[in-house]
């Protein structure tokens, strides 16, 4: 990574050329910003960067903005940022946001905003009523990305009935999240967690039937880096009975499957396309590798592939990319290459 430090000079020189260039851009529909500059607690130079960057992409036809800054929004930027009247995309995460959400600040986005995700921080930005009621405003959403609480969800999704995609995370409780009845059916569902151990994991099951009680879901993913737990046949048994007709997408990242729970998928989803997942006693492992991932040495280390086959439980014992196969024999690694 290069960091290049500007003098205050080359900076306001780089901007203004930053500045020209944008306006030129009469047809721009898509812009994303990415501020990562750190200044002193009491310098509001990226929020002025930010308005300066917005009110130059107000006279263009935008419908995607995606902001992404470490020094906050000031009220000037965010002001700025609600009075896009054809924007259809808003993903703006801030690490600290003091200016309050209302639902007045909706009102240019009411009618065009379908996608929204908003993840602010700061002291004055953690009651969850505002930002349900800003959320309840844009009746036209379709998908948004959240991190709250489990239950909020659910508020979420009682407020938007045409909501078709959420992405949420998962807090682990020992207490059960109330539900009330609620009218939207999601397509797409997202879950973010760290996947809790023990009887914690029961709950996530339970809370993701929750959110997707009825026939809709089309795409369905966990996003963890954990192997800690593996997903249960009862979880996997109970959406294929609502959602089989209807899923293509079944990813769980690093927690592991049943061979058999794998099976069930395939054959009980006839639209299934993809599927991911690591899987619990494997004994082959067949990998094919792009043209991107040779390099030099295409192949694993024999000591990686041992690692592999040997760890604690594994049943994995032969392990094949493309000509080269990797076997384990009793105490012993093998490898062969067909002639």
């Amino acid at each position: 990574m290069r960091v290049k430090v500007f003098q205050r000079k080359e900076l306001v020189q780089d901007l203004d050329n930053k500045y020209k260039a944008l306006r030129l851009c009469c047809n721009l529909r898509s812009f994303s910003s990415g501020w990562v500059y750190i200044y002193l607690p009491n310098d509001d130079s990226n929020s002025t960067e930010i308005s300066d960057n917005l009110d130059i992409l107000l006279t263009l036809p935008v419908r995607t903005l995606p902001v992404r800054t470490r020094a906050g929004i000031a009220e000037k930027a965010w002001t700025r940022l609600t009075q896009f009247t054809r924007l259809q995309s808003s993903d703006v995460q801030s690490m600290n946001m003091e200016c309050p959400l209302f639902p007045g600040r909706a009102d240019n986005l009411r009618d065009s905003l379908t996608s929204c995700s908003w993840q602010l921080s700061g002291s004055r930005i953690t009651r969850q009523d505002e930002e349900l009621a800003l959320l309840s405003a844009l009746r036209n959403l379709r998908h948004v990305q959240i991190r709250r609480p489990n239950a909020f969800a659910f508020s979420v999704l009682e407020a938007l009935p045409n909501l078709e995609s959420m992405d949420t995370q998962y807090t682990a409780t020992r207490t059960e999240t109330s539900t009330r009845p609620f009218t939207a059916s999601l397509e797409h569902l997202t879950i973010q967690t760290d996947v809790p151990i023990g009887s914690l994991a029961a709950h996530l099951w339970k809370l993701i039937m929750q959110l997707v009680p009825k026939c809709s879901l089309e795409s369905f993913e966990i996003r963890t880096s954990t192997t800690r737990i593996g997903v249960t046949s009862d979880f996997v048994r109970e959406l294929t009975e609502i959602h089989g007709a209807t899923l293509k997408s079944f990813s769980v990242g690093y927690m592991y499957m049943d061979a058999s729970d794998i099976a069930h998928l395939c054959k009980i989803c006839p639209k299934l396309e993809y599927l991911a997942c690591s899987v619990h006693a494997l004994h082959y492992l067949y990998v094919t590798l792009d043209q991107y991932s040779l390099g030099d040495d295409p192949y694993i280390k024999t000591e990686v592939a041992k690692a592999w086959m040997l760890r604690e439980s594994s049943r994995l014992r032969i392990i094949q990319i493309y000509e080269v196969f990797y076997e384990v024999s009793c105490a012993e690694l093998s490898i062969s290459v067909p002639t």
